[in-house]
């Protein structure tokens, strides 16, 4: 197993035809860019913050909530560390800057969402899960999009089999176009 493949991981079981399977509320599979475990990473994330919101609308209480929000919050560590480690392997350029707004994610969006008292969970505001949801759309065609160029022109298409790296590549001519 090659080093990029022990870092990042896609359970065979959320795997369909070769690709990964996309079911996330929220997640548009236009935000895919072809990095299967950090796509699914996004997805899972996506998913968290939903059921969240739905929890909070639903009236759940407060534990019920408190543990989805300790699983996006592990989930979103995990894949902070995930694509921090592969920058790192693949002697990544940006990955400072890259790095920088995971911190600014810990330190504004993380707090605000763990700082919803717990016996007020269910009538909170979910502005904070939209502000979240807004920093992930803005990540991901940003600072994610431009590390996923760069793994795509290291590997080319031998990373990306049967052509998925094509997300990847019209969003770059999409950002020069610009």
């Amino acid at each position: 197993m090659n080093a990029l493949a022990q870092i990042s991981p896609v359970p065979p079981a959320l795997r369909a035809g070769g690709r990964t399977a996309f079911a996330a509320p929220g997640w548009d599979k236009g935000l895919a860019f072809g990095l299967d475990s950090i796509d699914y990473d996004h997805s899972v994330i996506y998913t968290a913050m939903s059921l969240v919101e739905h929890e909070f609308r639903l009236g759940r209480r407060a534990a019920e909530i408190e543990k989805t929000v300790r699983f996006l919050s592990s989930r979103v560590e995990e894949h902070f560390h995930r694509e921090e480690a592969i920058m790192n392997l693949l002697a990544y350029p940006d990955a400072e800057y890259h790095q920088a707004e995971h911190q600014h994610y810990r330190g504004t969006v993380t707090p605000g969402i763990a700082a919803i008292p717990a016996e007020a969970r269910a009538t909170a505001d979910l502005g904070v899960l939209r502000d979240a949801v807004a920093w992930w759309g803005d990540h991901i065609q940003g600072a994610d999009r431009r590390f996923a160029n760069y793994v795509v022109d290291l590997f080319g298409p031998a990373l990306f089999p049967r052509g998925e790296e094509r997300p990847v590549r019209r969003a770059r001519r999409a950002d020069h176009a610009s």
